[in-house]
């Protein structure tokens, strides 16, 4: 596993020979198109979300309109647009599966439950890796609150080796307990406020004294995190 958050809630994530960029159309700035240290392009743009706000945002600009794109399908029209060429709108717990030189990665939406004040439908994505009988699952949030479809997605997952998600937070908080994952990537929502960082730093101190015993990795962006 490979992960570069790029800003915002922007990232790039290799699992084997597959490489992603996660919600590149919410940069604002920074680099999107093929992933920052890797010459080649990503195999799939995941839109979580695409709020009219950053439509016309650099990550949109600057994001290579052939690279094929899994959105959820209110978006359609929306990517269509922006002058992307494949679009697949993935529906719930609707899959596409990608092969490639014996592995293979299942990309299945999931739902999500927009936060207080957010607009617009979204997906969450749950991603599998498998190699022979050896299988890395990863859940990536996208912009949710807790409800109780999460513990439908965490029955789907079984067990999950790698959490993203979008924190501090009470939410966040409840889902790493529900999954309870190796390694838990904590994207600050807003990375440019110490004092978001501050309540980060004590949310990862309750997570640790609440008996979680897994990595939490809160990522710089632009560096590079593999395990």
């Amino acid at each position: 596993m490979r992960f570069q958050w790029l800003g915002a809630t922007s990232f790039a994530l290799e699992l084997g020979r597959f490489r992603l960029l996660g919600d590149p159309l919410l940069l604002d700035a920074g680099t999107t198109g093929p992933i920052p240290g890797r010459e080649e392009e990503p195999d799939r743009l995941l839109v979580s979300r695409c709020p009219p706000l950053h439509r016309d945002g650099a990550g949109a600009r600057r994001t290579d309109r052939s690279t094929p794109v899994i959105a959820p399908p209110a978006f359609l029209a929306t990517l269509a647009a922006m002058r992307f060429e494949d679009i697949v709108g993935l529906g719930w717990w609707s899959e596409v599966r990608l092969a490639r030189e014996g592995e293979s990665l299942s990309i299945t939406a999931v739902p999500t439950r927009r936060r207080p004040g957010a607009s617009g439908d979204s997906n969450g994505y749950v991603l599998e890796h498998s190699v022979g009988d050896s299988v890395y699952a990863a859940y990536w949030t996208g912009d949710t609150a807790w409800f109780d479809a999460i513990t439908e997605i965490r029955d789907f997952v079984v067990d999950a080796d790698l959490l993203v998600l979008e924190a501090p937070g009470e939410d966040p908080f409840r889902v790493v307990a529900a999954f309870a994952p190796a390694v838990v990537i904590a994207i600050p929502r807003a990375e440019a406020d110490p004092a978001v960082r501050d309540e980060l730093a004590r949310w990862q101190l309750r997570l640790r004294q609440s008996g979680y015993a897994g990595e939490i990795v809160v990522p710089e962006p632009g560096v590079v995190v593999e395990r």
